[in-house]
């Protein structure tokens, strides 16, 4: 069992609680945005490799500014309302041994606020605490939203989030016929630019990679900064290792370091992450390489196998595979352009005979007013005449 010490937090951040409002265009804590709370998740990570790496931490930092503001607006059913005391409590929960049961999880609350709140207070505030640490959308409360994982008295953190990555892996594909290889050109741009996808970026591990096959969206987690950290640092992280570098594997193949592509994709999204390039990881080729994620990525397969959409569909892609659709719009494109140009000649010659025979009937009229005007042209126009009787 921990003794959990209040004072030893309140050493990190100054104990006054001020609104806390994030890095999304509201205003802006004075504390937010230090090593306090990233020390509190990652105790290992000392504040030069925080400064040095500061960059990736904005997104992240923003995500923590929701789930804060949400606290601060909601404080009066919270027993902990400060981000002091948020900080405290992340870091109570990041000392347990062992998996953490909801009464160990409220004795490490009761520890930052005092025996005086509500047990449903408390798990309101250790429910935040646990979203901000571990980037899943977790809840005491079953209020059945999507990507919700609830937590029930009767179960660990660890067994909530176990089960939910069990049934992940059980998902099933639309298309269970994949060879299981992948193609190299395969990528979140692609996807993009030649089917037509929107990128829907999440907090929540646990809805990454979810496609909505009627809007056309795929939803992609964007803390990989988090995942490289639990897995690097996370020496008491509920979340298996092996879902974080699996994690890690679908963000590499669909965002590949070194190139263009995705480069200018994350730019134009401000996701930072293109920086971290591989975490020292290679990227998996194989469908066989993925086991939670393997049905969504052999969706996303499914996806790229289809005809391209839009003005895409008009060039041939980096596969070739959409040759025969290429070929036949060029072929009738081409076969249209010729016949407008057939009919376009053929109006011409039709109006230049016209303008033809006007200038003949108009060259008719001249002689004609020659020979009235002409005594001799009009003498030999009669001996002609009369010849030719």
């Amino acid at each position: 069992m921990v003794n959990f010490s209040r004072t030893e937090a309140e050493l990190v951040l100054s104990s006054s609680a001020q609104p806390v409002m994030g890095l999304t265009g509201l205003s802006m804590d004075p504390r937010f945005g230090d090593h306090g709370l990233i020390a509190s998740i990652w105790p290992a990570q000392s504040p030069t490799e925080y400064g040095s790496m500061r960059k990736q931490y904005v997104r992240l930092w923003d995500y923590y500014a929701l789930e804060l503001a949400v606290m601060d607006g909601n404080a009066d059913l919270c027993a902990i309302a400060s981000y002091t005391g948020i900080v405290s409590l992340v870091r109570n929960l990041v000392q347990i041994e062992g998996e953490i049961s909801r009464a160990e999880a409220l004795e490490a609350a009761r520890a930052v606020s005092g025996p005086e709140p509500s047990e449903d207070k408390l798990m309101r505030s250790v429910d935040i605490a646990v979203r901000v640490w571990l980037t899943l959308d977790i809840s005491s409360m079953d209020l059945r939203r999507p990507g919700l994982l609830t937590w029930s008295s009767t179960r660990t953190l660890s067994e909530v989030i176990h089960s939910h990555f069990h049934d992940l892996e059980r998902e099933q594909c639309r298309d269970p016929t994949s060879d299981g290889n992948i193609d190299p050109d395969l990528n979140a741009d692609y996807l993009v630019a030649y089917h037509g996808y929107t990128i829907v970026w999440t907090d929540n591990l646990a809805s990454h990679l979810t496609i909505d096959w009627k809007h056309k969206t795929l939803t992609i987690y964007e803390h990989k900064i988090s995942l490289h950290n639990h897995l690097r640092l996370g020496v008491s992280c509920p979340i298996p290792t092996e879902v974080l570098g699996e994690a890690i594997d679908t963000l590499n193949l669909l965002f590949p370091f070194q190139d263009d592509g995705t480069k200018r994709l994350l730019a134009k999204h401000k996701k930072p992450f293109y920086g971290l390039g591989m975490c020292n990881r290679t990227r998996k080729l194989k469908l066989s390489d993925y086991s939670y994620w393997r049905s969504r990525i052999a969706d996303i397969l499914y996806i790229s196998s289809g005809p391209a959409v839009g003005l895409r569909q008009l060039r041939l892609n980096r596969k070739g595979d959409n040759f025969l659709q290429f070929a036949t719009f060029w072929i009738a494109t081409a076969v249209g352009v010729l016949t407008l140009i057939s009919i376009a000649i053929g109006v011409a010659a039709t109006v230049y005979g016209a303008r033809q025979y006007e200038l003949s009937l108009k060259q008719y009229d001249i002689s004609v007013l020659q020979l009235c005007v002409d005594p001799q042209a009009l003498e030999r126009f009669s001996v002609c005449e009369t010849v030719r009787r």
